[in-house]
């Protein structure tokens, strides 16, 4: 009896080992799990904080006797972010640093010797060229920036005949963030006030290297009349014209109302005013939206001839005087055709296809157009431009029926 209790007692020992033993392996079991998927999550190992590092919002460039000047934007963040309290009634603040070089990387590293921080050009979303820039010639400054891996391709960008420093500068609305003005944010007064079109450095790009292309470059400047602040000029930044570029040569200057008729030919216009006359008196203001277009290139002989077809819907702002429906139609398009006309003669008036027309024979006719432009430019004149069809669709009249 003795032995037979001491063997069940030897049984339930080694019962309770083998128990004891498989927890360990499989508390082992698990850790090993646990330790080998920490392997695969990814950590914030090179995570800066943003108050150790400096970021540029736009970059300017200039050339000025033989060298690039460079501007760098940067804008405090407090006021950015939202923040409890009362509203600060003190200006946002901005710092403009210029750096110089003989080449653009030259000029942009120039700014680093006296940053306090590291540079970080990630979140640059605007750049603004001068008009020398812009004479000087665009490719030169591509290159730098295309080479460079922190900069992309998607900023805005502008012309400018103003001081690039003070555009830098100027105030926007509320004590808000630099990041609120047109420099950086100008598709919310292009969707209500469809002028001249902004492009971005992609686009940009990609119409320099377009055969036939012509760029249509917005100008940037500062209106230091039409706001006030308690009675003080309130300078506020606009779009005032257009720097055209073709070829990578920079032909002119337009201002806004020479580029009235452009409008009318951008598949991104969203709502834009014309005025409407009848025996040069005004009769109606109608918002015209959503046009869409199509250009048909012909050839007799060495002079092609173009045929523009205008679609557009429109709704009344104003109407002075009683009207039928079809005859506001007729005079709204016939103002559309006169603009259209307008606007392509003064693109021709300083050597310029504002209507991309070369690039629609470039399209349609290439052997044609090869001929055309082998050992010459495609030379353009007014009779180039033949048929203007416009079509006009008024979809609403606003709160008050026309009769």
């Amino acid at each position: 009896m003795f032995r037979g209790g001491g063997n069940i007692r030897s049984l339930k020992c080694l019962k309770n080992n083998h128990s004891m033993s498989f927890k360990r392996r499989m508390k082992l079991f698990g850790l090993c799990v646990l330790f080998s998927s920490l392997l695969w999550i990814t950590g914030c190992w090179d995570m800066q904080n943003l108050e150790d590092i400096d970021l540029v919002n736009a970059i300017g460039m200039d050339y000025v006797d033989g060298q690039f000047v460079a501007y760098g934007q940067m804008v405090d963040f407090s006021a950015v972010s939202r923040q409890e309290g009362p509203k600060s009634t003190d200006p946002a603040i901005v710092w403009v640093g210029i750096g110089k070089g003989k080449t653009v990387n030259l000029a942009i590293t120039d700014l680093y010797r006296t940053a306090q921080k590291r540079v970080v050009w990630a979140h640059v979303s605007s750049m603004i060229l001068s008009e020398r820039m812009i004479n000087h010639g665009l490719m030169t400054m591509n290159d730098a920036h295309l080479r460079y891996r922190e900069l992309r391709v998607t900023p805005w960008i502008y012309g400018t005949r103003e001081s690039i420093e003070q555009l830098f500068t100027v105030q926007p609305f509320f004590n808000l963030s630099h990041l609120a003005t047109l420099i950086h944010e100008p598709i919310g007064t292009y969707r209500q006030h469809s002028w001249v079109q902004p492009i971005r450095l992609l686009y940009l790009l990609s119409d320099l290297l377009e055969p036939g292309k012509t760029v249509v470059l917005p100008s940037l400047s500062i209106d230091k009349e039409q706001w006030k602040r308690n009675q003080e000029p309130d300078p506020k930044l606009e779009i005032d014209g257009a720097f055209i570029i073709h070829d990578n040569r920079y032909n002119g200057w337009l201002n806004d109302e020479k580029l009235r008729g452009i409008r009318w030919l951008s598949n991104r216009t969203r709502r834009s005013p014309i005025v409407v006359k009848d025996e040069d008196r005004a009769k109606a203001t109608v918002s015209l939206e959503n046009p869409s277009f199509e250009i048909e290139s012909r050839l007799s002989g060495q002079n092609p001839t173009f045929s523009l077809h205008v679609k557009l819907k429109g709704n009344i702002v104003e109407l002075h005087g009683e009207m039928s429906m079809q005859k506001l139609e007729q005079l709204t398009e016939a103002a559309v055709e006169k603009e259209i006309r307008f606007t392509y003669n003064e693109g021709l008036a300083i050597g310029s296809d504002l209507y991309q027309l070369e690039n629609e024979l470039y399209k349609q006719h290439y052997s044609s157009w090869q001929e055309l432009t082998h050992s010459q430019p495609l030379a353009l004149n007014p009779s180039s431009l033949g048929d203007i069809k416009v079509h006009l669709e008024i979809t609403s009249t606003g709160m008050r029926k026309m009769e």
